[in-house]
């Protein structure tokens, strides 16, 4: 269920959001008409049995009276439309109520009750504000612990290190973990923009898509951060059953804060530089920017995330990492300092752990300080690995145990 608050929505977002409203209800195409010379409609639904005009009202305050069904009905009657729909925020006035039910008109009033039950139809719940959300709808994800933890943690280290013949996952401790809830919102968007020039259209941005804001400051996540925490991994959050320590590090925005915040950074995120051709044949750019009108809030939802840090042995080394939890092994890693290489400190994105003496190297193409003996395949660094020569200029690879029992003439791996 998607939450909008109708006092964050200007008329043209309500425009928008009736627009996806009535595209789920009716099923068929429903266009948005010009800001500019609407002749009188908002939207046109294009039904089988004929266009519907659609005005829409964004008046939580005060109400639609009867001049707003006149205007409605004559364009009706100019554009030969037999039917038509008002859709308001707020209320009708009893003249409007009468005027269209004695002069029996083609038009259905939908004031904000009407349009609150259409929507809950079709996944939204629409509130006037903040103040009418008595659905504690704060979600989280609750930190893990013991085994479940450990496995996420082991295939997540797994991934990156390789490690024979004693597995990460028998070589892993986890000494000390604690979690704090860190909250944040989750705001779910859809963007439909048009920009055109006198040789016409030249860019569309449409699409649909999240950002998570965190509730601190308003700064913006990593534009990653929302593919790490998918619907299903969060449930409702009770600040009483759950004891598990929250953040408090700042006071929470209004919603009105947090929509200007948002749209700011949804603007920002899709303005395109376009290049395009004139008729003169000249190359000319222009920026697109989508405008408010163009986006939709479907969601925000207030969420608690769990900022992990760890500590454990890996082949009795002690390590440290901080993560963002989600109920996998696929971790938002805030800090992984242990997993750069421990002889040249570069950062590993494939790597071995040695089997003697427990460090975490890296291993590539050109230069690897991580090796496979050449008898049992163990990990080994280079510092604890050796070589012998085979066919007088290949080195081949080998740990210490390996060396002794097959009576090897070795030498030791320079490190650079």
């Amino acid at each position: 269920m998607k939450t909008v608050y109708l006092n964050t929505l200007s008329g043209g977002n309500f425009e928008v959001l009736c627009q996806d409203i009535f595209l789920q209800y009716y099923k068929v195409p429903v266009e948005n008409m010009p800001l500019v010379n609407d002749k009188g409609r908002d939207l046109i639904i294009h039904s089988p049995d004929g266009d519907i005009f659609v005005e829409c009202k964004h008046h939580p305050r005060n109400p639609i009276g009867r001049p707003v069904v006149q205007k409605l009905h004559s364009a009706m009657i100019t554009e030969n439309v037999s039917k038509g729909i008002i859709v308001t925020t707020g209320y009708f006035s009893k003249d409007a109520v009468n005027h269209v039910n004695i002069n029996n008109l083609p038009i259905d009033l939908i004031d904000r009750d009407r349009l609150k039950e259409i929507a809950y139809g079709v996944g939204y719940s629409l509130l006037l504000s903040e103040s009418d959300d008595k659905s504690g709808s704060m979600q989280y994800i609750p930190p893990e612990s013991g085994e479940i933890f450990k496995d996420h943690l082991s295939s997540f280290i797994s991934r990156t290190l390789l490690s024979y013949p004693n597995s990460i996952s028998s070589e892993l401790a986890i000494e000390e973990k604690k979690s704090v809830l860190v909250p944040f919102y989750k705001v779910e968007y859809d963007v439909n923009a048009t920009f055109s020039t006198s040789v016409g259209l030249i860019h569309t941005e449409k699409c649909s898509d999240t950002l998570y804001l965190r509730q601190q400051d308003l700064s913006l996540c990593d534009s990653s951060f929302s593919q790490y925490f998918p619907a299903s991994s969060f449930k409702s959050y009770d600040p009483v059953a759950d004891m598990t320590c929250v953040d408090q590090s700042g006071p929470a925005p209004t919603m009105n804060e947090l929509t200007k915040t948002a749209y700011e950074y949804i603007i920002n995120k899709h303005t395109r530089s376009v290049s395009y051709d004139g008729r003169n044949n000249q190359s000319y750019t222009k920026t697109c920017a989508p405008s408010k009108k163009d986006i939709l809030i479907k969601d925000v939802t207030h969420v608690y995330i769990p900022y992990s840090d760890i500590e454990f042995l890996l082949h009795d080394r002690k390590r440290k990492m901080s993560l963002a939890e989600n109920h996998t092994s696929s971790f938002f890693v805030l800090n992984e300092n242990f997993l750069n290489c421990e002889i040249c400190n570069s950062k590993i994105s494939s790597g071995m752990l040695c089997n003697d003496c427990g460090a975490v190297v890296h291993v590539s193409k050109k230069k690897s300080h991580g090796l496979k003996c050449s008898f049992c395949d163990k990990t080994v660094c280079i510092s604890c690995s050796q070589y012998f020569k085979k066919y007088l200029f290949f080195k081949k690879p080998v740990c210490s145990a390996c060396a002794i029992e097959n009576k090897l003439k070795t030498k030791r791996y320079k490190i650079s």
